[in-house]
C-alpha cells in the first residue's frame, strides 16, 4: 500500500515513465495527495487513484497540540518560515509588519534569515515548532508542511510560492491542490500587492477538512483490512 506520496512535479520525464509505470503496478493499493498526481498516475498506468490527505491532517489539532511545546514570546508576532530566498516574499511580510504592528519572529533557513526580522529562532524542534504557529497571530510561509499545520491549527497564514512556474522541478502543486480542495486559494500571496487582512471561516474549513479526513481514513481501512 502506497499512502499520500506526492510526485511533486508537473510531468514525469518520458525516459523515466516506463519505471515509474512497473514501479507503480507493483503496488496493491496506490493513493496521492493531490489531484495533479492522481492525473499522472493515471496517465502512465491507467489506474484511477484516490486523492487523500496528507498524513500530518489525519491528527486533529487537539491532538498535535497535546505534543507541542509552547513558546514565550511578549507580543502578537508574525512567523516566518521561508525554504526560499526569495526576497520579495521577505518584503511582503516586512510591509504586513508594518500594516498590523506585529514583530515578525523567523525560523532561519536562508542565509539571509540570519540578519532579517525581530527574532530569530534556533532552538526549534518539531515541538517547539509547533508551539511557534499555535502562538502566532499570523504565519507567512512557503514550505508546504507550514501551511499544512497553520489549516489545521486554525491560524491566520499567506501562503507563498517557493518556485517558478517555468521550472522543471517545481512543486507548486502540493499547496496548491490542497488550498484549492478546501477553497482556500486567496491565502495565496501575490507578492506585488499591498497586504490585507481578511478573516478565515474556520467552521467551514473544518468540515471540508473534516470531511477529507474521514474519506482518508476509509481509504486506509479498506486498503488494510
Amino acid at each position: 500500500m502506497a499512502y499520500a506520496p506526492s510526485i511533486g512535479l508537473p510531468e514525469i520525464p518520458d525516459n523515466l515513465i516506463g519505471r515509474y509505470r512497473e514501479l507503480i503496478n507493483d503496488i496493491d493499493s496506490v493513493s496521492v495527495r493531490e489531484e495533479d498526481g492522481a492525473l499522472l498516475v493515471h496517465n502512465i498506468t491507467g489506474r484511477n487513484v484516490p486523492v487523500v490527505l496528507d498524513p500530518t491532517m489525519l491528527l486533529t489539532s487537539d491532538q498535535w497540540k497535546s505534543h507541542m511545546v509552547k513558546q514565550q514570546i511578549d507580543s502578537p508576532y508574525i512567523l516566518s518560515y521561508f525554504l526560499g530566498n526569495n526576497k520579495r516574499h521577505r518584503q511582503w511580510v516586512d510591509r504586513l509588519s508594518k500594516y498590523t504592528g506585529y514583530k515578525v519572529v523567523v525560523l532561519p533557513f536562508q542565509l539571509r534569515d540570519l540578519f532579517w526580522g525581530d527574532e530569530r529562532r534556533f532552538d526549534v524542534g518539531p515541538q517547539e515548532f509547533l508551539g511557534l504557529i499555535d502562538g502566532a497571530s499570523i504565519v507567512c510561509t512557503d514550505s508546504y508542511h507550514g501551511v499544512l499545520f497553520s489549516v489545521n491549527l486554525n491560524k491566520e497564514f499567506y501562503a507563498f510560492l517557493r518556485f517558478n512556474e517555468r521550472e522543471k522541478l517545481n512543486q507548486n502543486s502540493r499547496v496548491l491542490n490542497f488550498l484549492d480542495r478546501i477553497d482556500m486559494s486567496d491565502r495565496i500571496v501575490d507578492p506585488s500587492r499591498n497586504p490585507e487582512i481578511s478573516d478565515i471561516n474556520w467552521s467551514v474549513i473544518n468540515e471540508k477538512i473534516a470531511l477529507h479526513r474521514s474519506v482518508s481514513h476509509d481509504y486506509l481501512r479498506s486498503s488494510l483490512f
